[in-house]
Order: C-alpha cells, then sequence, then structure tokens
C-alpha cells in the first residue's frame, strides 16, 4: 500500500509492506518496491520510501469482540489485515491479542482465562499509527 506523504503525490510516498508478503515472493523489500515502480503502477523517479517493519500487528492472531466506537467490525478487521494480522472469530491458545469494545461477552472472559493480551480501543489506534 503506498501513502502519499505529502500533497503533491509525486514528492514521496510511504510504502507500508508486510514483509511476509514479499517473502513469499522470493524477493527482498527493496526489490519489490523497485519492481512496482518499474511495472509503472506507480511513476515516480527517486521516491523517497519508508518501510514499516517494527509494526506491532505484523503476524498476529487477533480477535475482535464487543463494539467499537470509532470503527465497524469490517473497517476493524480491514486495518488489522492491512497491517499483517490474521483475524479470528473466535478465541484459542494460538490468539495473541483481543481487542475488546464495549460489551464485550464471552471471547473476553475466555481470551482472560488463558492470560491472552486484551486491548481496548486507544491500544488498537495506537497500535496502527
Amino acid at each position: 500500500v503506498f501513502i502519499p506523504t505529502a500533497p503533491n503525490p509525486t514528492s514521496g510516498f510511504v510504502a507500508v509492506v508486510p514483509k511476509k508478503d514479499i517473502r513469499e515472493l522470493d524477493i527482498s523489500v527493496e526489490e519489490g518496491v523497485k519492481f512496482v515502480l518499474s511495472v509503472g503502477i506507480i511513476n515516480i523517479k527517486n521516491p523517497e520510501i519508508k518501510i514499516i517493519e517494527n509494526n506491532l500487528l505484523n503476524g498476529k492472531r487477533v480477535v475482535l469482540t464487543g463494539t467499537l466506537s470509532k470503527y465497524t467490525r469490517d473497517d476493524a478487521k480491514s486495518i488489522l489485515e492491512q497491517h499483517g494480522a490474521k483475524v479470528s472469530g473466535s478465541v484459542s491458545a494460538k490468539t495473541d491479542i483481543v481487542i475488546a469494545g464495549v460489551a464485550a461477552g464471552s471471547k473476553l472472559s475466555d481470551a482472560q482465562k488463558l492470560g491472552i493480551t486484551i486491548w481496548d480501543e486507544n491500544d488498537f489506534e495506537n497500535a496502527i499509527k
């Protein structure tokens, strides 16, 4: 995903690329960015590219429960997936994080019993900044 860093899109982009996606292609992150630029998907000369590798959510198994005030369930799921998380509908021992909104139910209590990290909406927002 390429995000403009300035009002003029040709002046710079931030590339948000989960490392696992590039590895599946068996090329480095830098090679992947060069490829995208070379095939004309984005035609920019010498862009400034920042690759976010230290993403708290990349590779994590996340469960959503309850209602978030600023995000629909589908929006939150999409954001999590864009950050490299795997979103599941149920809590298990393999779950890394449960994001609990208002009126969280049995998923929250299951996570507490298993000692799984529980985030509220603020924790979620801080992770996706």
